[in-house]
């Protein structure tokens, strides 16, 4: 039994694009899309010298385009990227009492949450900031 060519080439495609799930640089997509392409040439039944030829020119082709890519997304202000990714921060809370742990439950984005105190804050009542969010825990100080 002899394998085709242009199987081996779809499933290179299909082991990387899902190794590229598992890592999620965009390279290895990139020489996925190269397999599929050398996998196109071998369809037309172009000589392996001319597949290879093909995955190679598109994997360097989009190994530079994803490089590029990446150096011009580097310079992204980290403080914006927080801010977009941490819309909580920032926002205010309306307190009633504290327990003895500083911990309280607060009507917040209309669901009730739990709220701790940020160490070395007074735990009196009023209007708290939210300054981090710790998995479904809002951590607030005073306003």
């Amino acid at each position: 039994m002899e394998i085709s060519l242009t199987i081996v080439w779809l499933v290179s495609a299909a082991i990387l694009g899902i190794a590229e799930m598992l890592v999620g640089t965009f390279y290895l997509l990139v020489l996925a899309g190269a397999a599929v392409v050398a996998a196109v040439a071998s369809l037309m039944n172009a000589t392996l010298e001319w597949q290879l030829a093909a995955f190679a020119v598109v994997a360097l082709a989009g190994s530079l385009w994803v490089r590029r890519f990446r150096a011009l997304n580097a310079g992204v202000n980290e403080k914006e990227v927080h801010q977009l990714q941490n819309l909580d921060e920032g926002q205010l809370v309306e307190v009633a009492n504290f327990d003895e742990q500083g911990r309280t439950k607060v009507q917040y984005r209309g669901a009730e949450w739990m709220a701790q105190a940020a160490s070395g804050q007074a735990l009196t009542a009023g209007a708290w900031r939210i300054v981090e969010v710790k998995g479904n825990v809002l951590v607030i100080e005073k306003n």
